[in-house]
């Protein structure tokens, strides 16, 4: 579990970073967040293995003052605050618990944050872009993707010293990667190849479908002059072009094409290679998925499945209201697994509900309880209130679990 917190102090913290480096660098200061990132994850990482052993814990944020090091300066100790604050309150009230489904959730979150980046290209910062919210981007997308992956697993297999070597040594890959492409060296190579499609890939079709343009229109001018009912040809005046003599395309002077549409095909670019890459990340998260199962909790005795596990939420909350209501129930059979309560084959909505009442309020419990026979068992239409009210429910079922779990 350590080194699944400390990967996701490293995905917080980093999208954290690419915005105070992009404020910094506005007001012309400039650091590299590098080791600070690395270092900050690794004492929340270290924070979280300590978390049993009283105040203990909190010597890992000593490392916190030697970030001054590779941010100096009072810009660089204001951006320090805050995620000093954020392991340290951390730290204090042992917030240490990750669930799959709020990471899930946060994960969403923080991809539509970066969508905000694209317009750095076209306002003439996308060398700023490159070299500040690039290399991070790539580390939060990666780094994500591993955290819920791990999640998806049980927590004696988190603690498997194979399984921890593992994902270190593809954590370990991830921050290789992101602080290579934060290099001069690599965004060189990036500028040039971006560059080179821009040059051979997208300016050839545009250069075609110009002189397409101009075929058809000096083909237009043609029959519109065979077809004038004068009959008589008349020689140009002053000014006019005679299409007969003077070639179209003859003595044509190539046009600089402007920054702005250099911005706008290198943005385009980008948004369609986070486009690709996010339908690969999906499609990691999905590749060892199980089969799906049927419901731990029936109505009758005797119809449940030959599975012990609980219903299967998907992967991220569905935008079906349907699906997002059973989607929150399996939220709330994992809140009942961390209560104790064991999920047995003849067991009802009705007795977990029960068993569950000893714990949390006894007000979202049946609400839920209603929202998912109703979502399960009938074709009634489900809105999308309905969901936003199951969300409520485990919202205020989570608030009163007892600290430590």
């Amino acid at each position: 579990m350590s080194l699944c917190f400390g990967i996701k102090t490293l995905c917080d913290l980093s999208m954290y970073f690419i915005y105070a480096q992009l404020v910094c660098a506005g007001f012309g200061v400039g650091f590299d967040v590098r080791a600070p990132l690395a270092l900050l994850a690794a004492a929340g990482g270290l924070c979280c293995a300590l978390r049993g052993r009283g105040r203990l814990r909190f010597a890992p944020l000593a490392a916190v003052p030697l970030c001054l090091f590779w941010l100096p300066g009072l810009a660089g100790a204001l951006t320090l605050v805050a995620p000093a604050a954020y392991l340290g309150v951390t730290a204090g009230r042992r917030l240490f618990q990750i669930e799959y489904s709020e990471c899930c959730d946060g994960f969403r979150r923080g991809a539509l944050l970066l969508l905000p980046l694209l317009a750095l290209p076209i306002l003439g910062a996308g060398e700023l872009a490159a070299r500040v919210a690039l290399p991070l981007a790539v580390l939060y997308l990666a780094c994500g993707v591993l955290l819920l992956r791990m999640l998806r697993h049980e927590p004696a297999v988190l603690s498997q010293p194979r399984f921890i070597l593992l994902n270190s040594a593809v954590l370990a890959l991830v921050l290789g990667a992101a602080a290579l492409l934060s290099s001069p060296a690599a965004l060189g190579v990036f500028k040039d190849g971006v560059g080179w499609v821009y040059q051979h890939i997208i300016v050839p079709p545009l250069m075609l479908l110009g002189y397409l343009a101009a075929g058809l229109m000096w083909l237009l001018m043609r029959l519109l002059s065979r077809f004038d009912r004068s009959g008589s040809e008349t020689p140009p005046q002053d000014g006019e072009m005679d299409l007969q003599d003077t070639p179209l395309f003859d003595d044509i002077e190539l046009v600089q094409i402007p920054d702005f549409l250099k911005a706008l095909a290198t943005t385009l670019f980008i948004a369609l290679c986070i486009f690709i890459a996010w339908r690969v990340l999906r499609k990691m998260l999905g590749r060892r998925a199980g089969p799906r199962t049927g419901p731990a909790v029936v109505e009758t005795r005797g119809a449940a499945g030959q599975s012990l596990r609980p219903e299967r939420a998907p992967r991220l909350r569905p935008r079906d209201p349907r699906a997002a209501v059973r989607w929150h129930y399996g939220r709330f059979l994992l809140l009942c697994r961390r209560l104790g309560i064991a999920l047995t084959r003849d067991a009802t909505s009705e007795t977990l509900a029960g068993w569950s009442k000893q714990v949390l309020p006894a007000r979202p419990v049946d609400r839920l309880r209603e929202l998912y026979l109703t979502a399960r068992y009938s074709e009634q239409e489900i809105t999308r209130q309905m969901a936003d009210e199951a969300h409520e429910a485990v919202r205020e079922m989570k608030k009163q679990m007892p600290n430590g779990l």
